[in-house]
């Protein structure tokens, strides 16, 4: 069970700075495309990688493991509200969103 406090930990402390970072940025921190402009709708990975290349991101990703996997080991209130509803809903709604893209992709673009 550590294991997965573990892993359930680090994802959520991955993927909540980097929703943070896509919707507190300001534009002009965005890459440029191919033709000059920001990005397009089918461009997100030099959208995202941007992010994973910040100091501020990874020591804020550090900083919420460190929050997390020390709540996963503390007494029963503070282990659901600090631990399990957070990575949980992280997790579920980081899946759900990759599935439906996937579905759709598949769906409409094959």
């Amino acid at each position: 069970m550590n294991y997965v406090k573990g892993i359930l930990s680090g994802f959520a402390a991955i993927v909540i700075p980097q929703i943070a970072c896509v919707f507190c940025l300001p534009s002009k921190y965005i890459p440029p495309n191919s033709t000059g402009g920001g990005t397009t709708a089918t461009d997100l990975s030099g959208f995202l990688k941007i992010y994973l290349h910040s100091p501020a991101f990874w020591v804020i990703s550090a900083f919420l493991f460190w929050v997390f996997f020390m709540a996963s080991r503390s007494n029963t209130f503070v282990r659901v509200c600090f631990f399990w509803i957070p990575t949980v809903t992280v997790s579920a709604l980081t899946v759900t969103v990759a599935g439906l893209y996937t579905y759709f992709w598949m769906r409409f673009f094959r």
